[in-house]
């Protein structure tokens, strides 16, 4: 007699073995997997691993056992993070930090006076002046725009590619070398001062 083929179809390795050993499976669903281990060796292995592996965890986390740490840990640990630290000795981090403190202090301070109504004026301000740099780098976007579109107008497509790829190369090399320059300079000055 023919048996009726089971709803369930699995992908080896299973994906309900986790949920299967951990008890989460419906009744039918859990029937479905054990006749699929029963007949596939991948899903078979791959829930004796499992178990293998909580049996093996469950026995570490199980003992107990000691740490012993050297007498003098605890002096070491605090030697060693207070060398690593260096503070705010260098006058760049003094810098850092009080532009930090100075912008968080403007910040709170316009987020204090916003919801109390006193930097009105100061937000129209500030508004104001972002739309002036929006429009001024509105304007320069479109002069640029304007001047690619007319250089593709009057010179043929291949020089255009040619002379579009020069100027890109020569502003990547400038860039690279102003970087390079400043990156020199910080070495041998941090080489000098110490």
């Amino acid at each position: 007699m023919n048996e009726p083929r089971s709803k369930f179809v699995f992908d080896c390795p299973a994906e309900e073995i986790s949920a299967y050993i951990d008890g989460e499976l419906s009744a039918d669903l859990e029937v479905a997997l054990e006749r699929h281990v029963g007949t596939c060796d991948i899903c078979r292995d791959e829930l004796n691993d499992q178990k293998g592996f909580l049996i093996a965890l469950s026995d570490t986390l199980e003992r107990e056992v000691e740490i012993e740490l050297p007498k003098d840990f605890t002096k070491t640990v605090v030697v060693n993070a207070e060398s690593k630290v260096s503070g705010l000795r260098d006058r760049r981090e003094r810098v850092m930090a009080f532009t930090v403190i100075g912008v968080m202090a403007a910040l709170a301070a316009v987020a204090v006076g916003s919801f109390s109504g006193a930097f009105v004026p100061l937000s129209f301000a500030i508004e104001k002046v972002g739309i002036v740099i929006g429009l001024a780098v509105q304007v320069f976007f479109d002069l640029v725009y304007a001047v690619v579109n007319l250089l593709r107008t009057f010179v043929p497509a291949q020089t255009f590619a040619a002379v579009l790829a020069y100027i890109t190369l020569s502003l990547a090399a400038v860039a690279v070398l102003f970087f390079v320059s400043r990156s020199l300079r910080r070495y041998f000055h941090t080489q000098g001062s110490e």
